[in-house]
């Protein structure tokens, strides 16, 4: 054109929005506090405390965001009716597997006691669940004691990549949690 502007045929917004439309994304969050233990000599004060602070923040903030139907918030602390054992942490990230689609955000808030354990080439972070009876590595040398009180980074990386969505977050607020950014 001579007027320096570039003219095409009209094209609905409308139209072209349906045509490309993605399904809104959904909000899913496991936030999981343990204060108390199987040990109570290792009781903590204020993980459950922050968990549900964490919480509640974290589903206002969704809801507006994502709206309510598409937010999806699970607090499992020693404060909840659901307390904080592998067995009960696995059966929340399995049913979010079931639902959750890519274009999904997931975000994980971990806060109690941790250890890093390792033995020669083999380092882990392990999140103490409330099965837990110590607080010192030296108490999880037994893989069977591992396996069932704890999870360890490689398992949190396996929960998370059963689950379709792209967009994640992990919040560690644990001792002995800086191995975990090594394994992750």
């Amino acid at each position: 054109s001579t007027d320096g502007f570039v003219q095409g045929r009209g094209v609905s917004v409308d139209e072209f929005l349906e045509e490309g439309k993605k399904e809104d994304p959904s909000f899913y969050a496991v936030v999981i506090g343990v204060s108390e233990y199987a040990n109570a000599n290792i009781n903590l004060t204020f993980p459950e405390k922050d968990a549900e602070a964490i919480s509640t923040s974290i589903q206002l903030g969704a809801e507006n965001l994502f709206g309510e139907e598409r937010t999806h918030v699970y607090t499992i602390s020693t404060a909840s009716t659901t307390l904080p054992s592998k067995t009960n942490i696995k059966a929340v990230f399995d049913k979010i597997a079931l639902t959750a689609k890519a274009e999904d955000v997931i975000v994980v808030y971990l806060s109690g006691h941790g250890v890093t354990w390792s033995s020669g080439t083999e380092s882990d972070f392990y999140f103490l669940t409330s099965d837990a009876t110590a607080a010192n590595k030296e108490a999880y040398a037994d893989p069977q004691i591992r396996a069932s009180r704890t999870i360890s980074t490689n398992e949190w990386v396996d929960y998370l990549k059963a689950i379709a969505a792209l967009k994640q977050v992990m919040i560690i607020d644990a001792c002995g949690s800086g191995q975990a950014i090594e394994t992750l």
